[in-house]
């Protein structure tokens, strides 16, 4: 018998082996969970004393777009995928959130526009109507965000990192994607 097919072990059975899962995937501790609520709400806080001052960078203006975007994906797999968010929620918060995004793109193009991407220097300046409108998006996205960490921290995670590297691909501007496609990379991922 040739050596690589002699018995590993005494009892004649070969080593099974057994597909470990990593403990990070199935528990996220709660220290995380509160750091993730802290960016959060550093991002609320960010909206509330730089936006109306005409300071923001365009660090500050990418941490307000993620909030946005992931309270639409989020909002997309809780309600066609999931269905578990309340049609009173969606009544109630959606147009709010809508209006904001409308107003956070141009907020955003505009600022683009001057060259904020390249030149640090530039600032983000928000008009009175986009103001309003982008402050009560952050407080429904935060809220939202901070919610959905404390309910199903794994579900986010896995949706934080899906859309970070969605929007790496696409660059600036609205995102527009299908839920279907959606709920099939987040099994994937």
């Amino acid at each position: 018998m040739p050596v690589s097919k002699h018995r590993k072990k005494k009892n004649g059975k070969r080593p099974v082996k057994k597909n470990k899962e990593c403990l990070s995937a199935i528990f996220v501790p709660p220290e995380d969970i509160e750091k993730l609520k802290s960016v959060f709400t550093d991002v609320e806080l960010l909206t509330e004393t730089k936006l109306h001052k005409g300071i923001c960078t365009f660090d500050d203006v990418a941490q307000m777009r993620d909030v946005l975007n992931f309270c639409a994906w989020g909002t997309v797999y809780l309600a066609e995928i999931c269905d578990t968010i309340s049609e009173e929620w969606l009544e109630v918060n959606m147009p709010i959130f809508l209006k904001a995004q409308e107003a956070f793109h141009t907020f955003y193009g505009r600022g683009n526009a001057k060259g904020g991407v390249d030149d640090p220097t530039v600032r983000y300046v928000a008009t009175g109507d986009e103001l309003i409108a982008i402050k009560d998006g952050i407080a429904i996205g935060g809220d939202f965000c901070q919610q959905m960490l404390d309910e199903i921290p794994l579900q986010f995670l896995k949706l934080w990192f899906r859309m970070k590297s969605f929007i790496s691909d696409k660059g600036a501007g609205k995102l527009e994607f299908d839920g279907d496609k959606l709920a099939q990379q987040i099994k994937r991922y």
